[in-house]
């Protein structure tokens, strides 16, 4: 399956010359990991829980700005992607959402984020142990005779 999924959000589903095609918005952080031929699972609003196939065909060389100068300011790029179940009947300007598979790593390990521990340095303790460890240095010197303590 795919490292990152991107949804995308249009509600356009158009008939061009005897195919169909969906097409979304795709965020200006996302839109850099989507290719031309990346495969991508459609929703149709009409269709329920059903998923559609496809595959990116198109993505825009500009993006569309809104929200301009306010907080709410989004860049988004119009992705077209060719829907594979031709069998399917469809209507034009059905709402759809799209997710875009995207750097797609075969027969690889994976692991919980929890399990993964950064070693840092010389030492074999995990970071927490490190600052517990100075910690204890700290409350010892604060507690020797005084240290750092002027009379």
């Amino acid at each position: 399956m795919a490292t990152g999924q991107f949804a995308g959000t249009k509600s356009c589903a158009l008939l061009i010359s005897a195919t169909w095609k969906c097409v979304v918005d795709v965020n200006e952080n996302d839109v850099v990991s989507v290719k031309v031929g990346d495969k991508a699972e459609i929703k149709i609003d009409a269709y329920g829980d059903r998923k559609f196939h496809g595959t990116v065909y198109q993505i825009a060389n500009t993006g569309k700005t809104t929200g301009a100068g306010t907080q709410e300011e989004v860049t988004n790029f119009e992705v077209k992607i060719r829907i594979e179940d031709a069998a399917v009947t469809l209507k034009p300007a059905l709402s759809c959402t799209a997710e875009i598979h995207t750097n797609e790593v075969k027969d690889v390990v994976a692991v919980p984020m929890q399990a993964v521990t950064i070693r840092t340095g010389e030492s074999n303790l995990s970071p927490e142990e490190i600052e517990k460890k100075k910690q204890k240095v700290a409350q010892r010197d604060m507690g020797d005779n005084n240290a750092g303590v002027r009379q």
